[in-house]
């Protein structure tokens, strides 16, 4: 007995040294442009039918949602050359034909961060299968990394002092430089502006008393709406006379309830147009009640870029308005 013990601290003695002996390698930095997906699979096979439907599955716009532009961005290689430096791609989606039908997803395999999908099928039908089944999957992980990336960059970059922020709204977020403020009243409002070659993003703030938002007569989503169009009326204004922004109503817009730091909210995406103009696009917002401050506050986002694509800049503002922070402990 006495002998088996002293075998197995010698042998846990052992493994214990070899373990610490192992080194694991830092990964290499990931690459890629935002929203960006590698896929790898055969020529032969992706100038078909075969790829004609992988890019209709993984590109395809969601029913309702205003970008002019497609969800991800594809670029191709053949598994002959994907090179080294093609591997460090931030999203891959790799995809052959093999013995198993099979699916599969890892991170940071050639980099960090790093999502790479498999997708292997029998044959090319069922590779048609496998993308179709799994692509929303693959589709929204990108995109929540990809979110998470934009994140990680305004972290990195200037941004606005907290100071009036917290002094009218009583949080702090993190709005980039490059935003201006365009307009601030104790209501409270406060209009932060980033200006394009044709156009421009938005970010509004503002609140309504919950009694307001939740007063007989109505839903609460009918009031918030209401309220949004208040106070676009009032402030948002057109280039030509009497113009001002409100909701386009011919738009129905996607609504979810969430919840956010313990806080619940409304993710409202939907389309707005310029009253006596022919400006229009896309706008997030995302209404709190917030039974601290007893009211419920708007985080609005909305581009103006008619024609123009939309999908990074809504990303933008999405990991902007949600950098905001309601916790004094935190400030």
């Amino acid at each position: 007995m006495k002998h088996l013990l002293v075998c197995f601290i010698s042998l846990f003695i052992l493994f214990s040294c070899q373990e610490q002996k192992v080194s694991v390698s830092k990964l290499n930095e990931s690459f890629g442009a935002r929203n960006e997906v590698a896929i790898v699979i055969e020529d032969s096979l992706w100038n078909n039918w075969v790829g004609d439907s992988i890019r209709k599955f993984i590109v395809i716009q969601p029913e309702n949602q205003f970008v002019n532009k497609p969800m991800l961005d594809i670029v191709q290689y053949s598994p002959k050359i994907f090179s080294a430096k093609a591997k460090l791609s931030r999203n891959i989606l790799a995809i052959s034909i093999d013995e198993k039908n099979t699916f599969s997803w890892q991170k940071s395999v050639y980099a960090s961060p790093q999502n790479v999908f498999y997708v292997n099928a029998t044959d090319s039908k069922e590779i048609v299968t496998n993308v179709k089944k799994y692509a929303d999957s693959i589709v929204n992980n990108i995109r929540l990394a990809e979110l998470n990336e934009e994140q990680h960059y305004i972290n990195r970059i200037p941004t606005h002092s907290d100071s009036l922020f917290k002094a009218l709204i009583g949080s702090t977020i993190q709005i980039p430089l490059y935003y201006q403020l365009a307009m601030y009243t104790e209501e409270p409002f406060l209009w932060y502006q980033k200006a394009l070659p044709s156009g421009d993003v938005n970010l509004t703030f503002y609140e309504f008393p919950i009694e307001y938002i939740e007063r007989k007569g109505g839903t609460v989503i009918e009031h918030i709406l209401q309220a949004k169009d208040s106070v676009a009326k009032n402030y948002i204004k057109g280039a030509k006379s009497f113009s001002y922004l409100m909701i386009d109503s011919s738009f129905t817009p996607m609504i979810e309830k969430r919840d956010y730091q313990n806080i619940p909210y409304y993710h409202i995406q939907g389309k707005w147009k310029m009253m006596n103009d022919f400006v229009y696009g896309p706008y997030i917002l995302y209404v709190f009640k917030d039974d601290y401050y007893k009211r419920y506050l708007f985080v609005e986002g909305f581009i103006n870029d008619t024609n123009k694509p939309k999908r990074d800049h809504l990303m933008e503002l999405e990991a902007i308005m949600q950098s905001i922070n309601f916790y004094e402990d935190n400030l």
